[in-house]
C-alpha cells in the first residue's frame, strides 16, 4: 500500500496548445475530462501516479511472460505431436514387420499343405496303379488327360468289367452275375 502522506492529489501536464480555440473546444474538454477522471480515481483508490508507472510495468512483464508461456506451451505441444507420430510410425513399422513374417508364416503352411496333398495324390495313383496290375489291367493316358484300360498281357479279355458295370448301372444282384445271369436287354443294348 502506498504512504498515504505522500500522495499527490492532482497530476499536472504540461501540454502546449497551438490556437486558442484548440482549449476552449471539444479536444481542451476531452484533456480537461480525462485529466479530471484520472486524478478522480487516483485519489479514490489512493494512487500515486508513480505507481501507475511502476504497476504499469508490472502488467507489461506479466503480459511478456504469458506470451512466452503460451509459446513455449504451443512449441511443447508441437514436439510431442512430432514424437508422437515419429512412435505412431514405428509401431507402424514394426506391426508391418510383423505382419510380413505372419503371412510368409502362412504361405509357408499353404505351400506345405499342397505339397503334402500331392504327395498324397501320387501315392493314390501307386496304389491304384497297384490295384489294377493286381487285377491284370493297365491305364494309359493320351494328349487331351483321357484314361484308357487295356489288359496287361495281350491275351486277356476285359469282358468282367462291362459285364459288372452293366450289371451296376440296370441294378442286377450280385449273386446273379457270379452264376453267369444277366438282366433282360433294354432298348438301348443291341441283341446279339
Amino acid at each position: 500500500m502506498p504512504d498515504m502522506d505522500n500522495i499527490a492529489t492532482r497530476l499536472v501536464a504540461r501540454v502546449r496548445a497551438l490556437l486558442p480555440s484548440q482549449w476552449r473546444g471539444w479536444p481542451g474538454k476531452q484533456l480537461r475530462r480525462a485529466t479530471e477522471d484520472l486524478s478522480n480515481f487516483s485519489t479514490a483508490h489512493n494512487i500515486r501516479p508513480s505507481d501507475l508507472a511502476s504497476e504499469g510495468v508490472v502488467l507489461g512483464r506479466r503480459k511478456l511472460h504469458g506470451i512466452a508461456n503460451k509459446e513455449f506451451a504451443a512449441a511443447v505441444r508441437d514436439f510431442a505431436d512430432a514424437e508422437q507420430k515419429n512412435i505412431d510410425n514405428e509401431l507402424r513399422r514394426r506391426s508391418l514387420e510383423t505382419d510380413l513374417r505372419a503371412k510368409e508364416a502362412v504361405a509357408r503352411k499353404q505351400e506345405t499343405e499342397a505339397r503334402i496333398a500331392e504327395a498324397a495324390a501320387i501315392e493314390a495313383e501307386i496304389t491304384l496303379t497297384g490295384r489294377l496290375n493286381a487285377a491284370g489291367i493297365t491305364l494309359s493316358r493320351d494328349r487331351d488327360g483321357n484314361l484308357t484300360i487295356f489288359p496287361l498281357d495281350g491275351n486277356s479279355c476285359l469282358d468282367f468289367l462291362t459285364r459288372d458295370l452293366r450289371n451296376k448301372m440296370l441294378d442286377l444282384p450280385k449273386d446273379a452275375a457270379e452264376h453267369g445271369l444277366e438282366a433282360a436287354p433294354s432298348e438301348k443294348t443291341p441283341r446279339t
